[in-house]
């Protein structure tokens, strides 16, 4: 058992070293240097749709128009209850993780101006969420902490299934699975027709 920890910890190193040299290599390449900055708290959350960004500034959802990257434009700030954990935008909608409250929904069509048009309470803090056409997935650190949210309805979203996959992580979608990361030792993938059955 040892070994294969120490085999793992290796693995993990060396794709960690890995990861850093071509994002470092990148860095150069494309010599990246600060053009603007427009946050005054913690930003834990940003999605971009088109030439507007929208990030999480605390417990404010911030709407801001990129256009000129130089010179970002604040267009509105929207109070949310708690701390944006993240954001992601799916066509006209963007949503939010809203800490230990749950998914708001937002309708974006009026990119400067989001309209809240639902809400859905979920326990558990440090959501990610990742949004698949009719499905949402949201993770969070409490027991059962993959959700799959049916989304079809946006001004109803509605639970579908729960799965204890125990601390929150990060998620990708790849193909036809659901890779999820939930803390440096663990790894899941899992079929996205099996968790939608």
């Amino acid at each position: 058992m040892k070994s294969n920890l120490s085999l793992n910890h290796r693995i993990l190193l060396s794709l960690f070293i890995l990861i850093i040299g071509n994002a470092f290599l990148r860095a150069q390449d494309e010599d990246f240097r600060r053009i603007g900055t427009w946050a005054e708290g913690p930003c834990y959350a940003v999605d971009v749709a088109s030439q507007v960004a929208y990030y999480g500034n605390g417990c404010f959802l911030v709407v801001v128009d990129i256009s000129n990257p130089a010179l970002p434009v604040e267009r509105t700030r929207i109070e949310t209850p708690a701390l944006v954990n993240d954001i992601a935008i799916q066509s006209d909608y963007l949503f939010v993780a809203n800490e230990d409250l749950g998914l708001r929904i937002f309708d974006i069509s009026g990119p400067s101006d989001p309209v809240a048009i639902s809400f859905f309470e979920i326990p558990g803090f440090y959501a990610t969420i990742l949004p698949d056409h009719d499905i949402l997935y949201y993770m969070t650190n409490s027991t059962n902490g993959l959700y799959l949210i049916d989304i079809s309805n946006v001004a109803d979203p509605a639970e579908l299934a729960r799965f204890d996959l125990g601390d929150r992580g990060k998620m990708a979608l790849a193909g036809d699975y659901l890779l999820a990361m939930m803390n440096p030792y663990e790894r899941v993938v899992k079929s996205v027709a099996l968790l939608r059955e």
